[in-house]
């Protein structure tokens, strides 16, 4: 069956893009930047401070290759986790009703 061209829409290819920043997926680029942060704070020196730096450009871009070949992976990741179940009930839970 064909469809009409009156009943389609075009979608632009940045519709489907992941967000990402700095070419790094926000998520992993926030843990690295806490990471750095806390690295350059414990060490409270220069040295410490431009390891900090050194490391932060380093992981971003790690980060950066990681989010070429797959965008979406920290959020794929997480939401995976939700599922990671030893049993699933063949019912929903409730809450037991409490009678007087």
């Amino acid at each position: 069956m064909e469809i009409p061209e009156r009943s389609t829409a075009v979608f632009h290819r940045s519709a489907n893009r992941p967000a990402l920043l700095l070419g790094c997926d926000p998520i992993g680029l926030g843990i690295a930047f806490c990471f750095c942060l806390i690295v350059a704070l414990s060490l409270a020196s220069l040295w410490g401070i431009l390891l900090a730096m050194g490391l932060f450009v380093s992981l971003r871009t790690l980060l950066a290759q990681m989010a070429g070949f797959d965008p979406k992976l920290f959020r794929l990741h997480f939401n995976s986790q939700l599922y990671r179940q030893g049993f699933w009930p063949a019912k929903a839970v409730r809450q037991p009703e409490w009678r007087n």
